[in-house]
């Protein structure tokens, strides 16, 4: 299984999405009905709340409306979407002892909700994920019943459930063990992990579909993990304070063989709780990391090593239990929190980049130099502390300097390959005092025989991005692209969400016309986007998956 879900939003970095300090939360128009959870389908969005049922904004959070239409419950604790499908968990909270509740679903955005209590029952329903065909529910500990919680698994879209966690590794049999969070991670080869929180056992992760299950380095022993996030290698483990002594958000960059703190710079890190997590590329290859907290929403643009507080505009010490970004049709991009005392919406569109580069990768050809400029776009100087490289074929001029708002500084690279070697590449590291502490820059080289060669007669013009054929396909289609001059090219495809799911060119490539075949075999159905890279030519175009 390679279709990952986390729960939370991702938006490509073909959008503008790096928030400046001065920014202002808004608060949008949805009442004030104690908000717990955050979905998109298209371009509607879903918010749960724990006493009002579901409701739905169809334009971007400016209007709200409630969509209840047979959901028995009116306490929804989140969310997931299967193609056309949404699903929601929910509870009773009218009688919380009882934990009543259960699995709805809705094939019409909300128009009509059916319950789905085939192997459920009435069971509450505290986490959701989709991985594939796969349908997993996490479920509490219910002391009407005295149930242990657990993970539940449907093959066939919700039509019948299993469960699968009866095996795992429970180190205290007298702990109330619930789930609280899902997330799936997968390795180059395409195995998948999932990943279960528990409210009282610590994580467990599975590699088999739940069929058997480990424990999770003991550094986190049984700390409740209330929400996850993936990115890249890394996986984020946000927790709920409850008294005990612990930090509020760990790190794993080894699939979870281990943890680490990355909050302490986080105030107040180990009485707060980190309930929701998302995450955003910044625009110069890093990645932005948001979490809500007990007292408002904060950044790191440097896997945790340093937060910024984002609050201004939101009430002082605001409880933060969902976040999601959201695209509009304007093409802008939205950061929702949501709180108990309402919706509050942070416009990326005002929003500019910190650092700019006139370049993300460097392409060179024999014995050839370059420059990248680098623009401070922000409303603070600029230090840029140092640059350098970890090999000898690129060579790196130094601008150690302060670069003020709006002014641009060129940094010479410059290139010559040895003789042992046809494809030479390395990291160009930028460190500055920016949002991104360090910024890098894929270099790439290329070397040829002396000997001058006939340029081929259909050498084309310009450069260019075909739309795949067929379109939409089921599995393979094919996408043509042409290239002007000799250069390295990356061709990769993204999901909705902006997750790479697949990288079809990355190397150095002559100029000429090119044909690759793209297999969606282990993709869901959907729309996705295909980008091509190359030199200054960068071109998107989008493509649907039909199984």
């Amino acid at each position: 299984m390679k279709n990952i879900l986390r729960l939370f939003l991702v938006v490509p970095g073909l959008l503008s999405n790096v928030i400046l300090l001065d920014a202002q939360w808004v608060k949008t128009s949805c009442p004030t009905v104690g908000n717990s959870s955050i979905a998109m389908r298209g371009t509607n969005i879903f918010l749960g709340t724990w006493n009002q049922g579901v409701y739905k904004s169809t334009d971007n959070g400016t209007t709200w409306n409630p969509v209840n239409s047979g959901l028995a419950s009116n306490s929804v604790n989140c969310f997931t979407v299967a193609d056309t499908t949404i699903y929601s968990g929910t509870w009773n909270n009218l009688y919380p002892e009882d934990l009543a509740g259960g699995l709805y679903f809705s094939s019409n955005d909300g128009l009509s909700w059916i319950a789905d209590t085939v192997g459920l029952g009435d069971n509450a329903v505290t986490a959701l994920a989709v991985c594939g065909t796969n349908i997993f529910a996490g479920t509490p500990w219910n002391p009407r019943t005295r149930q242990q919680g657990g993970v539940y698994l449907s093959t066939n879209r919700g039509a019948s459930w299993t469960l699968v966690s009866s095996s795992w590794p429970v180190p205290d049999t007298s702990t109330f063990i619930g789930v609280s969070a899902f997330c799936f991670s997968y390795n180059a080869t395409g195995d998948t992990t999932l990943f279960a929180a528990t409210s009282g056992a610590g994580v467990f992760l599975s590699t088999n579909n739940g069929a058997t299950w480990n424990g999770v380095d003991p550094s986190l022993g049984n700390i409740p993990v209330i929400t996850f996030a993936v990115y890249n290698d890394n996986i984020l483990a946000g927790t709920v304070y409850g008294g005990q002594r612990h930090h509020a958000l760990y790190l794993s960059t080894n699939n979870g063989n281990n943890w680490s703190s990355v909050s302490s710079e986080l105030p107040l890190d180990t009485s707060i709780s980190v309930r929701a997590l998302a995450i955003s590329t910044n625009g110069s290859g890093g990645t932005n990391i948001f979490a809500g907290t007990d007292v408002g929403v904060y950044l790191s643009s440097d896997n945790g090593a340093n937060w910024i507080a984002l609050t201004s505009g939101l009430p002082s010490n605001t409880p933060i239990y969902a976040l999601a970004i959201v695209p509009t049709t304007q093409g802008d991009t939205n950061l929702f929190a949501a709180s108990y005392y309402g919706v509050w919406t942070h416009p990326f569109s005002k929003s500019v980049a910190t650092i700019a580069l006139s370049q993300y990768s460097l392409g060179f050809g024999p014995y050839q130099s370059n420059t990248l400029r680098i623009t401070n776009s922000s409303q603070v100087p600029l230090v840029i502390d140092s640059e350098y490289t970890e090999t000898k074929w690129f060579t790196i001029g130094s601008v150690h300097a302060t670069i003020n708002e709006g002014d641009t500084i060129s940094l010479p690279v410059s290139f010559e390959p040895d003789t042992l070697h046809q494809e030479f590449s390395d990291t160009l590291y930028i460190l500055s005092n920016s949002f991104y502490p360090i910024t890098k820059v894929p270099l790439n080289g290329h070397r040829v025989n002396t000997a001058v060669s006939q340029i081929a007669p259909n050498v084309p013009d310009n450069y260019g991005l075909s739309q795949n054929y067929p379109n939409p396909f089921n599995p393979t289609t094919v996408i043509s692209y042409q290239l002007a001059k000799n250069g390295f090219v990356t061709l990769r495809v993204y999901d909705m969400l902006g997750r790479e799911v697949a990288t079809l060119v990355n190397a150095w490539k002559n100029s000429g016309k090119y044909n690759i075949s793209f297999n969606g075999q282990n993709l869901a159905s959907g729309v996705y986007f295909y980008r091509l890279h190359a030199g200054t030519y960068n071109q998107t175009k989008k493509l649907t998956l039909l199984k």
